[in-house]
């Protein structure tokens, strides 16, 4: 919810000062969610807010590891921020409590089996299922239930992505010791990223910083992708 944690830039701009960490410009590419047009529309309640989206995973373009430009692959964490064309990001550690961050490793460690994800994700209800089941884990930890929470299911299309993230979610109990290195992406005033690819070593985040990442919130990043 950058948004409604505004009152926190300040505290940021103070704390940020004693970070370093090297700018990442990521771009989209053309189309967006991958020549198999890996995403599915579905009805989602945020916060009490309504709206069909896009569920899917983006095909970016950036230098994750210094090495120069290259095409990867991330899903959507901050409902609240639309996703830049350029946008500047880093590469952040832990901004999520344990259980948050425990749940998305399992979640791409039973999905991806140690693969990659552009290996192991090449349909769009495995995509679809995989996104709604990463809402759900960031924004109801304590009930991963579909049907209701701050994050929830709000109509009846696209039963199967639902099925999925609902398998996905359930699997999550299996115990599955984490396999995969998940990073994720922190842009100031943009969509935030998660992905397994390759990334530089994360810069610790201050406090202060912890607070806001806490708080990703809103829709809007796959409504501007469903409105073109």
């Amino acid at each position: 919810m950058k948004k409604i944690l505004a009152s926190l830039a300040a505290a940021i701009a103070v704390s940020a000062t004693s970070v370093s960490a090297a700018d990442i410009s990521v771009t989209q590419q053309d189309p967006l969610f991958g020549s198999a047009n890996l995403r599915k529309t579905v009805s989602i309640s945020y916060q009490g807010t309504s709206s069909n989206v896009y569920a899917g995973l983006f095909h970016l373009t950036g230098d994750l590891t210094g090495n120069g430009v290259s095409n990867f692959v991330a899903f959507c964490v901050d409902l609240a921020e639309t996703l830049g064309n350029p946008q500047t990001m880093n590469v952040w550690n832990d901004p999520f409590d344990a259980t948050v961050r425990g749940n998305i490793d399992k979640l791409f460690t039973n999905v991806l089996g140690g693969q990659t994800m552009q290996a192991g994700i090449t349909d769009q209800i495995t995509a679809a299922g995989m996104q709604l089941a990463l809402w759900e884990i960031v924004y109801d930890s304590n009930d991963l239930n579909l049907a209701s929470g701050t994050f929830h299911r709000d109509g009846g299309n696209s039963e199967m992505a639902w099925a999925r993230a609902g398998q996905y979610l359930a699997d999550l109990a299996l115990g599955t010791p984490s396999t995969q290195t998940v990073s994720y992406l922190y842009s100031d005033g943009n969509q935030d990223l998660v992905t397994s690819e390759p990334t530089p070593s994360p810069v610790p985040l201050p406090a202060s910083g912890l607070l806001v990442l806490a708080g990703f919130g809103g829709f809007a990043a796959l409504k501007r992708r469903k409105a073109k």
